[in-house]
């Protein structure tokens, strides 16, 4: 684990009086592994991940067996336990890696809300002398003073905005469209380094376009392609449109903003 995100977790542990720390979110298994898991950018349910560190500043990754090669290549972590997701139940496998850290009876701070909830009963019965709290405030302030790493990414990111911004600009003419611009800042992004890119009201053509550019291989992520999301204007009677263009991930914004809202109201009358 990063030696700067190893420390922010062991004084909030402190803190908060726990004994070790377990990430279940996407976001915090990436933030203790050093990486995005590619299954749970997918949001694959059925598959399990936990990153778990104790006050001593021991650390282990709960992950499936198909992943472990990714996490060799990429992880800031060492100790990766795999289990085979057809064969194995993965909170034996956590439930071995916290007795492993020495925290079997100790106090331990989960993500509750990250986790489900047949698969909690399980870890529950697998270490009933652990003391469980939950571990979300104890991320939250961790997480609040970024590492030097993270300020570097950061920075890496406002150079590359600031660059393609700039450079594409300078090629504004006149009659160009709003997305015609658009496509300059994307292809002038990924030309400075950019690890992702989000079209936002884009049509399905360009979409598609944008997928074609970014299918290309880059050295640099051994052979991965760079995702894409798209969102804004998308309906549930296009979004197969969408969806067949090879989009990787896709924002439906009418799902929360836009449900008619049930009339309901409660009388009292006397008896």
């Amino acid at each position: 684990m990063d030696p700067h995100i190893l420390a922010r977790q062991m004084a909030a542990m402190e803190r908060h009086g726990l004994d070790a720390l377990v990430a279940c979110s996407k976001e915090n298994v990436a933030y203790g592994a050093g990486y995005t898991v590619p299954s749970q950018a997918l949001n694959i349910r059925s598959r399990q991940f936990a990153v778990a560190c104790n006050r001593e500043g021991r650390a282990a990754m709960l992950l499936t067996a198909n992943e472990l090669p990714e996490a060799q290549a990429r992880s800031t972590l060492h100790d990766l336990r795999p289990y085979d997701e057809f064969a194995e139940n993965p909170m034996a496998v956590l439930a071995g890696i916290l007795k492993d850290l020495g925290v079997g009876e100790g106090k331990i701070g989960l993500e509750m809300d990250a986790i489900p909830a047949d698969r909690w009963e399980v870890l529950k019965k697998a270490l009933p002398r652990a003391a469980w709290e939950h571990g979300a405030e104890a991320f939250h302030e961790a997480r609040m003073v970024k590492t030097p790493g993270e300020l570097e990414r950061l920075r890496a990111a406002a150079r590359i905005a600031d660059a393609a911004q700039a450079e594409a600009h300078a090629q504004v003419r006149q009659g160009m469209t709003e997305q015609d611009l658009y496509r300059l800042i994307v292809d002038r992004a990924l030309a400075h380094g950019a690890e992702a890119v989000l079209l936002d009201n884009v049509s399905p053509e360009d979409v598609r376009r944008a997928v074609e550019r970014c299918s290309q291989p880059d050295a640099e992520r051994r052979g991965r392609r760079i995702p894409i999301e798209c969102s804004g204007g998308i309906r549930l009677d296009n979004v197969r449109t969408y969806a067949e263009t090879g989009v990787d991930f896709i924002s439906v914004g009418l799902l929360t903003h836009s449900p008619q809202a049930a009339d309901m109201s409660l009388r009292i009358v006397p008896a």
